[in-house]
């Protein structure tokens, strides 16, 4: 082989095997160059595509967010124990006035918070915006109808229902509570 032409080497099976591999040597590479240039336009599309997700799951997770919110003010069932507790205890100034046959009305409100606080917990709901729209209900609520403390406004009994059960929401109402970042309200009470 040594010596020959590109023409005598073209006629012989070694070097027409020669250029064969050759030509598929540079085949190879002209694909590798390819892939490779079209992984890294995947890789961008990969990222652009999994920002777009999690763009529209923080737009549905801050829409349950306010569906959740909007509850406390739509929900039949839960304005009817929320008025049923309003006009029980003068307004809201005296929890003391509730009796065990209250307890329903009771429960429904607090397991609207402990869903809430639940919500929260499980990443489901954007916890400032809740925090934003009731905080101060929440409070209220959790003090006087739970724990049985009174407030600067309303005095509280012995609640007619057990912490037991609403671990989650006592937990979300002692973190709103002890935060460093206190709101407006809190500064007002």
């Amino acid at each position: 082989m040594a010596g020959m032409n590109f023409s005598e080497l073209l006629q012989t099976p070694d070097g027409i095997s020669a250029l064969a591999t050759c030509i598929l040597a540079v085949a190879i590479l002209i694909l590798a160059i390819v892939t490779g240039s079209s992984l890294g336009g995947l890789a961008k599309n990969m990222k652009k595509a999994v920002a777009h997700l999690s763009d529209a799951q923080d737009a549905r997770v801050r829409q349950t967010t306010i569906d959740a919110v909007r509850r406390y003010e739509t929900d039949p069932q839960l304005r009817e124990s929320i008025k049923h507790i309003y006009n029980k205890t003068v307004q809201g100034t005296d929890y003391s006035l509730l009796d065990p046959p209250d307890r329903f009305h009771v429960v429904t409100v607090l397991n609207f918070f402990d869903g809430i606080a639940c919500g929260i917990e499980q990443g489901i709901l954007v916890e400032p915006l809740v925090r934003d729209y009731l905080q101060f209900v929440l409070d209220k609520n959790v003090r006087a109808l739970l724990r049985g403390d009174s407030g600067p406004t309303w005095a509280a009994g012995d609640p007619i229902v057990s912490l037991e059960g609403y671990e989650t929401l006592l937990d979300l109402h002692a973190r709103w509570l002890t935060d460093s970042n206190r709101t407006l309200y809190e500064m007002l009470r």
